[in-house]
């Protein structure tokens, strides 16, 4: 699952610049978290149209970096992201990014970014899920 990164500057107003400019762009946003941190945030997003989204960004000068996320099936139970995240220590995978993107009744689907996708996929292939 390919997933949008967009650094930003923490101010008013800079959702609605990024959803407008998908909007403008006829691209639909899937999923979107935002973050702030004093001067600086991140917004994450999945879109329907990921390469028209991507112009439109750069073409309104924001620096969107793009990532291919692994999409994790996991039970709503206690413990089971402690399990996926020692899984991951064990062989010595730094997790980047880690997003719960949606509840579906027992389970959840969860996004994940590694510093080595290919090791983490190959590692978690029993609970992951194409999308």
């Amino acid at each position: 699952m390919k997933q949008i990164i967009i650094p930003v500057r923490n101010r008013p107003g800079v959702v609605a610049e990024v959803s407008q400019t998908l909007a403008d762009a006829e691209v639909n946003i899937e999923e979107m978290d935002a973050e702030a941190a004093v001067e600086n945030g991140i917004i994450t997003i999945t879109v329907d149209h990921y390469d028209r989204a991507l112009q439109a960004l750069a073409r309104a000068g924001f620096q969107a970096i793009s990532e291919d996320a692994i999409v994790l099936k996991l039970q709503n139970e206690p413990g089971a992201l402690a399990r996926i995240a020692r899984r991951l220590q064990d062989e010595q995978i730094n997790i980047r990014s880690l997003r719960i993107a949606q509840r579906l009744g027992h389970s959840s689907l969860v996004t994940l970014v590694t510093d080595r996708q290919d090791d983490a996929r190959q590692l978690l292939k029993d609970v992951s899920v194409s999308i």
